[in-house]
């Protein structure tokens, strides 16, 4: 077998030594994660409502096939989860003006957060398995890199489809070729495809996010730390500076590489104006009119939270989220609810390291997925629709330990 397809892994769906069931749970939920992005191909034929309705759809289907492959068991916490985000909103649409809002938030929540509580609360996850799987899957799915490419040129998908396909795909690829090191030469193709593709046609949230995450990878699960990684930590750590020294020659000099090809990065041409000192204004897309706008209305609620819809409501349709995770908690749950349960998410986290290890691929899965969340939500991801969210709040609701799962036939 040729090496590239051996590390792709694209000849199998499970490994014969997992159970079936694991086996399709993982790709459900992988499906579930690429499912927004890969819909997006359908762009030439379809208007973004389809689509967004496809997804719903989608989302629905999946949910369902969860169910009958697990013989339709379900955990006391998803139980939970249904009734407290049901009773919820049921109360939140009561007491507010904004109901249809309500209702528009709850459909998303219902979509993006369903499945991935079930299977995991269900305990009905291998993650080593889903790691490795996550790897091949994104391997795979960088050979569509050039239709991509084309639909954003054509001005068909957005810089935010780009950025959140590529994204995506470097997590895993990442993983493999920085701390675990094998198939480098095909892992380092892969990340370079991906890589560049978020730098040059993406989204500078998902590529700051990228970036970080990648160096915390290596400082936190490279497990043989001897004086060949403190010697190439320390390499790194110099070119890094080397190039944040001389970022504005460097993007000046690829965005005019870029522009020869008949290209347009958006993103390339946001980075060279923040380093060229241009005004907050400039370089956040219009957020700070949002801010100031979300900070006066949780002021005139004196902290007191406005529910789901809050921010469509003040916005009067205009945005559906603030841009920031602390204001978005502070609208849905309040100031209290938020500190509250910023400190409880601090804690299980904590908790959970300590359980698993740092080597746990469950850990590894939980780390990669709510480090992610959580730097991209500083400016631009909202918790209530975002599944990376509801994958780490369902692994910290979740006691650490896998069932037992009856084998099924596929």
């Amino acid at each position: 077998m040729h090496p590239l397809v051996q590390s792709w892994g694209v000849m199998k769906i499970y490994d014969k030594h997992i159970q079936p069931l694991y086996a399709i749970n993982s790709w459900l939920l992988l499906c579930s994660l690429y499912s927004r992005v890969c819909l997006n191909l359908m762009a030439p034929f379809l208007n973004s409502s389809w689509i967004s309705n496809f997804s719903y759809g989608l989302a629905v289907f999946l949910f369902l096939i969860a169910l009958i492959v697990n013989r339709f068991r379900v955990s006391k916490s998803f139980v939970c989860y249904v009734l407290v985000v049901i009773m919820y909103a049921l109360t939140n649409s009561i007491v507010v003006s904004y109901k249809s809002y309500v209702l528009t938030e709850l459909v998303g929540i219902i979509s993006s957060s369903f499945l991935p509580m079930y299977l995991i609360t269900l305990q009905g996850i291998d993650y080593e398995y889903m790691v490795k799987s996550w790897k091949k899957l994104a391997s795979t799915l960088t050979l569509l890199f050039p239709i991509f490419v084309t639909f954003y040129v054509r001005r068909i998908i957005s810089y935010a489809v780009i950025g959140h396909y590529s994204h995506l795909n470097i997590l895993p690829i990442g993983f493999s070729l920085l701390v675990k090191r094998k198939d480098k030469f095909w892992d380092f193709v892969l990340f370079s495809i991906n890589g560049a593709l978020g730098l040059v046609l993406g989204s500078r949230t998902l590529v700051v996010t990228s970036l970080i995450l990648l160096i915390l990878m290596v400082i936190v699960f490279t497990e043989n730390k001897d004086l060949k990684y403190y010697f190439r930590l320390s390499i790194s750590a110099i070119c890094l500076v080397v190039v944040f020294l001389h970022l504005s020659e460097i993007l000046g000099l690829l965005f005019s590489f870029i522009t020869k090809l008949g290209l347009n990065s958006r993103n390339l041409y946001l980075f060279m104006k923040q380093l060229e000192g241009a005004g907050f204004e400039a370089i956040s897309s219009g957020r700070s009119w949002i801010y100031e706008t979300m900070l006066q209305f949780i002021k005139d609620r004196s902290g007191w939270p406005a529910g789901l819809g809050a921010a469509r409501y003040a916005t009067s349709g205009l945005y559906y989220y603030s841009h920031n995770v602390f204001l978005d908690f502070s609208l849905v749950f309040g100031i209290l609810g938020a500190m509250v349960f910023f400190l409880w998410y601090t804690h299980r986290t904590i908790k959970l390291a300590v359980q698993l290890g740092l080597k746990s691929y469950e850990f590894i899965f939980f780390f990669l997925i709510s480090v992610s969340f959580w730097l991209q939500s500083f400016m631009g991801a909202y918790f209530v629709t975002h599944q990376f969210f509801h994958i780490s709040f369902a692994i910290l609701i979740t006691k650490p330990k896998r069932a037992k799962l009856t084998r099924i036939r596929v």
